[in-house]
Order: C-alpha cells, then structure tokens, then sequence
C-alpha cells in the first residue's frame, strides 16, 4: 500500500541525536531570539551614544546571551539525551511507518510504541540521513533515509504535505547516502 512504502527502521544513536540536534529548535524561536538579540544591540548603541557605559555594558551582555542561546538550547538538549543514554543502551533501533491517520514509532529495543496523527506533525526537516519530522511539543520522528529508494526519495516529501495540513518543509544539507546499520 502506499503508507507501507515509506516503513524504515534504524538506528537512534548519538551520531543520529547530533544531526537532528542542529535542526530541533523552531526557525520561528530562532529568528525571535535574534531579532530580540538585534534590539539588544541597538539599545546599547544608543546606551553608548548617550555615554551611559554602565547599560552599555550590560546591553552588550544581553546581546551576546541572546546570541548564543539557540546554539545553547540546541547543545544543553544534546547533552541531557546522551546522558540518558548512558543509562539505557548507547543505541535504539527504531521503526516508523505510516498508518491512515498518522506515523507510528517503535522502539524495536523496549517494545514501546507511539503514535502521531497526522495534524499534530509541524514541521519537516531533510538531513543528510533522515527526515526528521517535528511536531509543537518537541517529539521527533525519524525516516531513515537510507531505507527508501531513489522513488520514495523524491515522493516523501510531497506525500507528507497531502498528509500534513500546514507542513512546513526545510531541506537542509545533502551529505552522504547511506550510514545507518
């Protein structure tokens, strides 16, 4: 059937966690904390302007911390999952495939399973090695890519979108094809 054609499995291990680390935080947070950052900025300009060195200090601050924040989410994220693999198995093999009204996961390690309907999935994110699907809560699933076939490839991402009211898509970086085991 057409949803069975995109079931891959793979593993989740910390190479996987880095790659979709970097793409995990929302554009729209993203481009908030930069704006709020700009303005930051500019206040401490004035600041200087107006020879008040003190806020200019503290502005200039502000402005690097809102700066970085992203890139720190992103890592203190990485960080605490890695750790929490330290105490389960340094990998997972998973499974995802896809139903009439949603995407199934499973965690072939555990036995646990999770569903996502189709409406709660935001945001799509291309890799090198996965489709990374978001949804508002931060839950992730990933589409092995090197499960699929030049086809299904290219007929993913369209699929997803007549599933997937109000998807947006992001292509990141092409890399290499193949890694998972």
């Amino acid at each position: 059937t057409k949803m069975d054609q995109y079931r891959t499995s793979g593993v989740l291990d910390e190479a996987a966690y880095r790659e979709i680390s970097r793409v995990s935080l929302s554009p729209r947070y993203v481009w908030f904390i930069r704006i709020y950052a700009v303005v930051l900025a500019l206040l401490g300009i004035l600041m200087l302007i107006a020879r008040k060195y003190h806020y200019t200090a503290l502005f200039a601050v502000l402005t690097v911390l809102f700066a970085l924040t992203p890139g720190f989410i992103s890592r203190r994220r990485l960080s605490v999952t890695i750790s929490l693999n330290e105490v389960e198995p340094k990998y997972i093999r998973t499974e995802s495939f896809f139903t009439v009204d949603g995407v199934t996961l499973q965690n072939l390690t555990s036995g646990a399973q999770a569903h996502l309907s189709y409406g709660v999935i935001q945001r799509a994110v291309e890799t090198p090695h996965y489709f990374c699907l978001l949804t508002k809560a931060n839950q992730f699933v990933l589409v092995f890519k090197d499960c699929l076939t030049p086809e299904q490839l290219e007929s993913f991402l369209p699929f997803l979108r007549e599933q997937c009211p109000g998807l947006r898509v992001k292509k990141g970086e092409k890399g290499e094809k193949s890694r998972n085991p």
